[in-house]
């Protein structure tokens, strides 16, 4: 299994934003996972945890496309946007 987990901070000024286009990529990425969980705080913090049932299943859909659109969403739309994939910091910006 592997576990990817998403956290960071939504701009203000981005938050409309970032709910339509979380609402559209939502069941596509469900689809290309076990498990998704998203909580967006009252502080606006935002936690995202993606579960896949392998490391086959997780190269073979992190890297692509609704991951991808969801990753630069995220980096464009929040700030401190961190991504750990079981436990290991792949991405700080």
């Amino acid at each position: 299994m592997e576990t990817v987990i998403i956290n960071s901070r939504i701009k203000k000024k981005n938050k409309t934003e970032l709910y339509q286009t979380l609402e559209s990529l939502t069941p596509l990425i469900k689809a290309n996972c076990q498990d998704f969980e998203l909580k967006i705080n009252p502080d606006d913090t935002l936690f995202m945890e993606i579960t896949f049932d392998s490391r086959e299943s997780f190269e073979n859909n992190f890297y692509q496309s609704e991951f991808v659109i969801l990753k630069g969403t995220l980096k464009s739309l929040c700030d401190n946007v961190r991504i750990k994939v079981n436990d290991s910091l792949v991405n700080n910006s």
